[in-house]
């Protein structure tokens, strides 16, 4: 008890410098295996909840340090550490902020969002592990979902959405992982009917739902294949130019979808 004690004394705070954050992603990546799986879990979560747990700490130069200190390889090996465990509370709760932290330092910045790719464990990479856990709820309607389901899902999602962001490589890899067609069912129907648009506010999956939208625009603007699917889908079109017509830069990728619609 007292170690640990000790330990967080030294950790819970948010880091600035380049050596204590160095020294944290190695404890996220390593698992204390003198303690409790509970035990480590725990307080591997709140290391990363303190030093990434919200998007103005994964950005800007406090953005690059946290990637020149190992955070990505930490977040993506724990992440594959956890995701046979996750029956165990402590377990998933690690998993969900390990994906809050990725969302964040994916926000904004190419680099991270192309190692996000790259970092390979035993021959995966983390978009893999992401699709994985979208398939779980592959076909599961919102109602269905329990709160801790639905935040998850609503955290994959923006993760989605900021990894395919003006990264075409990562649109066609999760194209071709099948990202494209469980978006399409989220978005129109797991709600119980057709949608035809955003959920009203208020609706417990709204922020999901425009997540889902937002990483089907950003994949079809990026990666012409995922475009001409969504093309064939008049519905889905519809649903996408309602409520992306505002925006002037997609102008063009409106005009592709709408054009020789074959419904």
């Amino acid at each position: 008890e007292g170690d640990e004690d000790d330990e967080s004394e030294e950790y819970m705070a948010v880091a600035h410098d380049a050596k204590t954050l160095a020294s944290i992603m190695t404890r996220i990546r390593e698992r204390d295996t003198t303690v409790e799986n509970q035990v480590d879990w725990t307080f591997r979560r709140k290391l990363i909840a303190t030093n990434m747990g919200s998007l103005k700490l994964c950005q800007l130069d406090r953005g690059t340090l946290l990637r020149e200190s190992g955070a990505l390889q930490a977040l993506v090996a724990t992440l594959f550490e956890v995701e046979d465990q996750k029956t165990e509370p402590a377990a998933a709760d690690l998993s969900v902020v390990c994906w809050g932290a990725l969302r964040d330092l994916s926000c904004g910045d190419q680099i991270n969002r192309a190692m996000m790719r790259e970092i390979q464990v035993d021959g995966a990479n983390v978009l893999q592990l992401l699709v994985k856990n979208l398939e779980r709820y592959n076909h599961v309607f919102w109602k269905d979902m329990n709160p801790q389901d639905l935040s998850l899902v609503t955290i994959l999602t923006g993760v989605l959405r900021n990894v395919t962001h003006w990264t075409p490589r990562n649109c066609e890899i999760l194209h071709k992982y099948g990202v494209t067609d469980l978006l399409v069912w989220r978005l129109l129907h797991a709600s119980g009917a057709v949608e035809t648009a955003l959920p009203e506010n208020g609706t417990s999956w709204r922020e999901a739902s425009y997540r889902c939208s937002n990483t089907l625009i950003n994949m079809a603007d990026e990666y012409e294949p995922c475009a001409l699917e969504i093309r064939k889908n008049s519905l889905l079109v519809d649903y996408l130019v309602a409520e992306w017509s505002s925006n002037k830069r997609l102008s063009s990728l409106f005009k592709f979808l709408t054009e020789n619609n074959e419904g």
